[in-house]
């Protein structure tokens, strides 16, 4: 039996603009007020309640500002994932071309995809300073990311490349 004022985490999710997973973890151990075809159903005050106690315990945040974050910051591994591949694909790309000339068209859509990783690693950096000012995320990405430049290089000049008699990688860098 349908009953208008029962809701699912999924239709709850999208009238209260709230990520489901928060509403899942939220309503974790609240006992359904009902079924329907076998899945649970909320009242909208069970659901609120339920909410209010879930954002009391993870620090009070209030409007679900820290689960929007969170829940970008997991887009945004799957963006970097997938923006590490395409970079790893275009250096590989890069290496194959016998002449400069023949690497730059390459080199250019390499650099595209180096300006979108490090555009999504300062993000992440800005969201992770929001949730926890004490992160050490930016002392970290920033190195992955001079890496990668440092690695399309390699790709267009050569490993043993030498930039103001500094060399492009440290002595047993791939060891």
């Amino acid at each position: 039996m349908k009953v208008k004022n029962f809701f699912s985490i999924n239709k709850a999710a999208d009238l209260l603009e709230r990520d489901r997973a928060t509403l899942v973890r939220a309503l974790r151990h609240i006992k359904p007020d009902g079924h329907e075809r076998g899945q649970a159903r909320y009242r909208l005050r069970t659901i609120t309640d339920a909410l209010a106690a879930h954002e009391a315990r993870n620090n009070g945040s209030s409007h679900g500002e820290p689960d929007r974050l969170r829940s970008r910051l997991g887009e945004i591994a799957d963006e970097l994932e997938q923006t590490h591949k395409e970079l790893d694909a275009k250096r590989e790309l890069i290496k194959a071309q016998p002449t400069l000339d023949a690497k730059q068209p390459h080199s250019r859509a390499a650099m595209k995809a180096f300006e979108r990783l490090d555009s999504l690693y300062k993000e992440a950096d800005a969201i992770m300073l929001k949730i926890d000012p004490t992160t050490l995320l930016p002392f970290v990405s920033r190195p992955i990311v001079g890496t990668e430049f440092r690695e399309i290089l390699a790709a267009i000049w050569g490993r043993d490349m030498t930039i103001d008699g500094m060399p492009l990688f440290p002595p047993g860098y791939d060891d």
